[in-house]
């Protein structure tokens, strides 16, 4: 019982040592910004709830960004399910969602729009990089929740 209540307060402790690290004047805005964005999307790796829910609106917004930007006349329900499908692929590369990036990059420059295809690729590699962090600070947090000391 003793090393559970060490081990709140030493976490405890972290918190307030990032929280003073980026409030101090010689802390760059990278940091502050990154201190920040810990903070918000996971209580300094505490919670399993916050990167989950992160997950779910960076799935969701992604969705829409493929779809506004690569099927602006909203034709057919088709676009919407291949535009959350992708940003499902980009999330979870593994399975059967694997090949639908590629797949979405071919339909966009068979749309002859070559320079949208390399928007897509980037849009896309940005989601994964975002989405393995997400996915880290939700392991962190159920490690956390289900540490034995």
């Amino acid at each position: 019982m003793a090393k559970e209540t060490d081990k709140m307060r030493e976490h405890l402790l972290y918190r307030f040592e990032l929280l003073a690290r980026r409030e101090q004047d010689n802390s760059s805005l990278g940091e502050k910004w990154a201190s920040w964005i810990y903070e918000t999307a996971s209580d300094y790796g505490t919670s399993i709830f916050k990167p989950v829910f992160s997950l779910i609106i960076v799935w969701f917004g992604f969705g829409l960004l493929y779809m506004f930007l690569f099927h602006p006349e909203f034709n057919s329900h088709d676009d919407w399910m291949m535009a959350f499908s992708v940003s499902t692929a980009r999330l979870f590369p593994f399975g059967g969602f694997g090949t639908l990036s590629q797949i979405y990059a071919d339909h966009i420059n068979s749309a002859n729009n070559p320079s949208g295809a390399h928007a897509f690729m980037y849009l896309a590699t940005l989601q994964s990089i975002i989405a393995t962090i997400l996915l880290f600070l939700t392991a962190l947090g159920i490690r956390r929740r289900f540490q034995i000391n």
